[in-house]
Parts: structure tokens; C-alpha cells; sequence
């Protein structure tokens, strides 16, 4: 019954982190629906766009979780945006929300504020880079597994090659890759990449951030999308393409 277009949302119910974000920057533009994991939300917007019935545009979001550039395209043609960062709470670090959230309590150091939570930041995905690799390892092998799926055999042959290929897939240089791709992230300081790369979570947003930037960070970031309509446009536009 919705009069907007929807953007459905990945988030159990109302009560999640991505609604409350989405909601904020989305809102006005948007009735946005949590449905549950990244395929829940790829299956609701592919129901809804194809229905001839109902007339109403939908969108989907996902967390970026990693993906290749080719899963991200195959996912943009289906009508899906992939959030530009590995997980929702990766954006609520992001530079601008980040200023924007500092900036109104500590407005006189809010830069070295920033400064050091960036350090300790840096030195936390340092330390848990294996697990960070491991996850996206885990992630990648899946996505590779799931494509090399056997659906329909045309013949014995073609089942063997498939086998062929997932039992020789290097899961090792998959790995070691990460590692390295994190150790470089970090070696440059390259804020952004880490943000793509982490998927440590609330280990960051609230365990890091509590300590570096002020207690109760995650929620006094969402205050700020919510009250802050030049912050909201900053996210839609940059992160989201949508004015």
C-alpha cells in the first residue's frame, strides 16, 4: 500500500541497525522494508520488479560483504544497491558521517579525536587481519562453489570438469591475498579500503569507537542522520547515487 517506492533492507524487523540507518537517509524518498538477509532482499525486489500488477519501483540493499566487481554488476542489473562498504556499521565510520557526528559533541577536537580513534583503528584490523581474510576467504569460496554448482549435467564429462574445477581452486592464494591486501591497506593508511575490507562489526563500532570517539558512538551517529538533512544527502548521493 505504499505510495513511495520501496527500498527493501537486509535486518530481521524495525529493530535493526540497517533499518534505522536506511530509514534515516532513505526515508523521504523511501518506504524501506527489512526482510532479512542479502537473499531475501534480492528475492522481494526481483518479485515485486517483475510484477506487472503492482506498478510500484523497489530497490534492494545489501552490505557489500567483499564482492567481486563482477557479483556487484550482476547484482546492480537485478536492481540492487551494494552498500560501498563491507557492512552496515562500516558506514557509520565513514569520513562524513564520522565529521559530522564529532564535530557536534567535541566541537573544538573533534580532529584529534578522529586522529586517534583512525590509530587504534588501524592498529585493531592490523592485529585481526587473519580474521578478517578468513572471513572473506570463507565468503569468496562460497560464491566460487556456489557458481561451479552443478544444475543440469549434459554428460558425465561435464560433471567432472565441474568437480575438477572446485577441487582446484587455491583456497591458500585466495587467503594469502587478503592478508596482503590488508597488510597494504594498512601499511598506506588507506582509511577507505579498510572500511571495504572490515568485517569485524560492532567490535569496531562499538567496541573501538565506545573507547576512541565517545561513549555510545553507533547511536549518537544515527541521531545524526536522522536530524541532519545535509548529512543525509551527503550518504544518498555519494554512497547510493540518489539525489
Amino acid at each position: 500500500g505504499s505510495q513511495k517506492p520501496i527500498a527493501f533492507c537486509e535486518g530481521d524487523d524495525k529493530s535493526s541497525l540497517d533499518y534505522s540507518v536506511y530509514r534515516a537517509v532513505l526515508g523521504n524518498k523511501y518506504t524501506v522494508i527489512p526482510v532479512g538477509g542479502h537473499a531475501e532482499v534480492i528475492k522481494n525486489c526481483e518479485v515485486l520488479n517483475s510484477s506487472p500488477m503492482m506498478n510500484i519501483e523497489s530497490i534492494g540493499i545489501v552490505d557489500g560483504d567483499n564482492y567481486s566487481a563482477d557479483k556487484i554488476k550482476n547484482l546492480q542489473e537485478k536492481g540492487i544497491r551494494v552498500l560501498p562498504f563491507n557492512e552496515i556499521e562500516m558506514l557509520l565510520l565513514s569520513d562524513e558521517v564520522l565529521i559530522h557526528t564529532m564535530r557536534t559533541i567535541y566541537p573544538v577536537d573533534y580532529e584529534k579525536k578522529i586522529e586517534k580513534f583512525k590509530e587504534a583503528f588501524f592498529d585493531t584490523i592490523d592485529q585481526r587481519k587473519d580474521k578478517i581474510a578468513l572471513t572473506n576467504t570463507t565468503m569468496q569460496v562460497n560464491d566460487f562453489i556456489a557458481k561451479e554448482k552443478i544444475q543440469e549435467a549434459s554428460s558425465l564429462k561435464s560433471i567432472q570438469e565441474n568437480i575438477r574445477k572446485i577441487s582446484e581452486y587455491d583456497i591458500s592464494k585466495v587467503y594469502s591475498e587478503k592478508v596482503q591486501q590488508i597488510e597494504t591497506a594498512v601499511s598506506k593508511k588507506d582509511y577507505n579500503q579498510l572500511l571495504i575490507l572490515c568485517n569485524l562489526k560492532k567490535e569496531i563500532s562499538r567496541g573501538v569507537a565506545n573507547s576512541f570517539l565517545d561513549n555510545n558512538y553507533e547511536e549518537k551517529a544515527i541521531q545524526q542522520l536522522q536530524t541532519n538533512m545535509e548529512l543525509q544527502r551527503q550518504i544518498r548521493v555519494e554512497y547510493f547515487e540518489i539525489e
